[in-house]
């Protein structure tokens, strides 16, 4: 993830009659991550892209506000992510 970019893939009809033989073709893994999957990937190489993965989306000081309390700081002690 990165915050100086933000991309959408939608994949359907215009029409709601417009529909796929089996669902599951028009489900999002099925047609649209692979999609977003190649274009991440060309972005990702492009040098004038210039992305870094040492990017971070910044905190806003209400939402940290919000977070500086005693259950949320023991919240974060049992996630195993972190």
């Amino acid at each position: 993830y990165t915050p100086v970019l933000i991309t959408g893939v939608w994949v359907g009809g215009d029409h709601p009659k417009v529909r796929f033989r089996y669902g599951g073709y028009g489900q999002g893994a099925a047609a649209a991550l692979p999609i977003w999957a190649r274009y991440m990937q060309k972005i990702y190489r492009d040098p004038l892209y210039k992305y870094s993965k040492n990017l971070s989306f910044q905190i806003p000081d209400e939402v940290l506000w919000e977070l500086d309390c005693e259950d949320y700081r023991e919240s974060r002690k049992r996630r195993f992510w972190h």
